[in-house]
């Protein structure tokens, strides 16, 4: 069966989902792959509309097209997911979290230019790909060599800092070591 999937600010209304009438209630939060269907609704490009799940499910979703890692753990940007998370008074017992994070984040570190608008160098460290002089000094013949290990390193690390407060913030409500599931 499919589950019902809200987005979080129906939360609000005077007549909310009835969350309790639901075997679990799983609060999602991302980037395009769970919106895109719901700016266009229609339910080809939403992944939280394609799943199949073993008994009645509600799926509150937080998430917003384009977002990125940085902005779903940034509590002032997102008005809803930190308060159902783990804000008192609005936090919400979920039994697991879904995530739709780092692609636009990979796509945004892609972007980073060798050169600044001065002309100046970006060092490999500060940007995911390399000039083509850069990777034809590198060894090997596959697609790799066109990545900066060190840029690439900076980007690992930047996803893992926030998944790690992405963990904080979940542990500090009600949800406290519930899962949480990503997308590959």
């Amino acid at each position: 069966m499919k589950p019902h999937v809200y987005p979080a600010d129906w939360l609000f209304r005077l007549d909310p989902p009835p969350l309790s009438e639901f075997g679990r209630r799983l609060l999602a939060e991302g980037d395009s792959w769970f919106t895109i269907g719901t700016l266009n609704l229609l339910a080809a490009s939403n992944l939280l509309f394609k799943m199949e799940v073993g008994r009645t499910t509600a799926v509150v979703n937080c998430a917003y097209p384009g977002d990125t890692l940085q902005h779903m753990v940034d509590w002032f940007s997102d008005p809803f997911f930190d308060r159902l998370l783990c804000q008192p008074r609005f936090e919400r017992y979920w039994e697991g979290i879904l995530i739709s994070a780092g692609g636009n984040d990979l796509i945004d570190a892609a972007q980073v230019p060798a050169q600044d608008a001065r002309g100046a160098p970006v060092p490999p460290a500060k940007r995911l790909l390399l000039t083509a002089a850069e990777a034809a000094a590198k060894p090997g013949t596959g697609a790799e060599r066109f990545v900066s290990e060190p840029g690439w390193d900076a980007l690992a690390s930047y996803l893992l800092a926030n998944f790690a407060e992405l963990v904080a913030r979940r542990d500090r409500g009600i949800s406290r070591a519930r899962p949480i599931f990503l997308h590959t």
